[in-house]
């Protein structure tokens, strides 16, 4: 015989249900902040042309693989894929050795 499981509306429901009152009551939400950066904007991805993600003005992206699109293996790209991504930051005003460490002496290696 079958060990006895407990029913989903006697534990995973009760679960469920509290996450579903939580995400829906006024008391939890919380209120827009607004960037410094600015609003957000549908912006156009560089290498497709559609936009895909919202960002402030001055803001730039490009994607490079979407889901069902073939790798270099022929296999299909994965439809979740494993979160890993690069940003690349530029600000013309940071130097190195100067704003890198602020208060902190600079690593030897980062001279120069």
């Amino acid at each position: 015989m079958l060990p006895a499981w407990p029913s989903a509306p006697g534990s995973l429901g009760a679960l469920q249900s509290r996450q579903a009152q939580a995400a829906t009551s006024p008391s939890t939400q919380l209120a827009p902040v607004p960037s410094r950066y600015g609003p957000l904007a549908p912006v156009a991805d560089q290498s497709t042309g559609l936009p895909l993600l919202q960002l402030p003005q001055g803001f730039s992206y490009r994607s490079f693989g979407c889901s069902g699109d073939r790798m270099d293996d022929d296999q299909p790209c994965p439809d979740r894929h494993d979160g890993m991504a690069v940003v690349c930051l530029r600000r013309p005003d940071w130097r190195p050795g100067r704003d890198s460490l602020r208060g902190l002496e600079q690593a030897p290696c980062l001279a120069g």
